[in-house]
């Protein structure tokens, strides 16, 4: 028996793990000791899967299945085995563009499939036709959407963009400028709990900064905002730790045991 035998903890990456350029060796140390006492540690990030298996990311070895593109995407560290891929149509993705129509400080949209990006401008070339003859370019299914902001009037491009597609999408942002358009039943939240289940365990930590992680630090028994945390996800969270700068996730180890 292992001294975090049924514990899962779900870590955001940038911000809450990762600064600076790196994980620090004392997160890389505290967690590959929460895996040798029977715990299970993977990341939920807005990023690409394949983010944690190569480059900064890549010095810890999730025991768990990775919780990619904001839950839309439940996938093994290997890439082998999708346990879960979440959907956004053709339609609803050409819905998503026409928050250009409403928000100018909306400058693209970066889209995503499980093996293909790409980035659509609204420059002089902007249509409808030229909208859908984007889209139609991509064969594999999409499952997340950025809207990526100029330097502007972001908050308030944000909050207008959330009255209007929320109804249609789960609208979230992990950074100042971009606005992350995902199909109403993914989420981080979601994802987690699917795990939590899917691993047996009796209790899930979630840990993040930024908005799009708090329907996760909600849906946890035992949720985190690092110090650097957005003030909206700090309102939701059980408990606010140390910054990202000063090894939050080693500080939680450390208070979990």
């Amino acid at each position: 028996m292992g001294k975090f035998d049924g514990y899962l903890i779900c870590s955001d990456f940038d911000g809450t793990i990762y600064a600076d350029g790196k994980i620090s060796k004392e997160n890389i140390d505290a967690i590959e000791y929460f895996q040798s006492e029977g715990g299970y540690f993977t990341f939920a990030s807005g990023r690409n899967y394949e983010m944690f298996t190569e480059g900064a990311a890549s010095v810890i070895t999730p025991n768990a299945p990775i919780l990619s593109y904001n839950g839309a995407l439940i996938i093994s560290i290997d890439g082998k085995k999708i346990y879960y891929q979440g959907l956004v149509t053709k339609e609803q993705m050409l819905h998503a563009f026409s928050a250009y129509d409403h928000c100018k400080d909306i400058k693209c949209f970066h889209v995503n499939t499980v093996g293909r990006s790409g980035v659509y401008t609204f420059d002089e070339n902007d249509s409808i036709d030229a909208r859908r003859e984007f889209i139609n370019s991509f064969t594999a299914p999409f499952v997340k959407m950025i809207a990526v902001m100029h330097d502007g009037h972001t908050d308030e491009t944000y909050a207008e963009v959330k009255r209007l597609f929320s109804k249609d999408f789960n609208i979230t942002r992990s950074w100042k400028f971009g606005i992350e358009f995902n199909d109403p039943n993914d989420s981080k939240g979601r994802a987690a709990k699917w795990l939590k289940n899917e691993l047996g365990c009796h209790t899930l930590v979630c840990v993040g900064d930024y908005d799009n992680d708090i329907d996760m630090v909600e849906a946890a028994d035992i949720g985190y905002a690092v110090g650097n945390a957005t003030d909206s996800l700090k309102a939701v969270a059980d408990r606010v730790t140390v910054n990202v700068r000063e090894h939050a996730i080693a500080k939680i180890i450390e208070e979990l045991e």
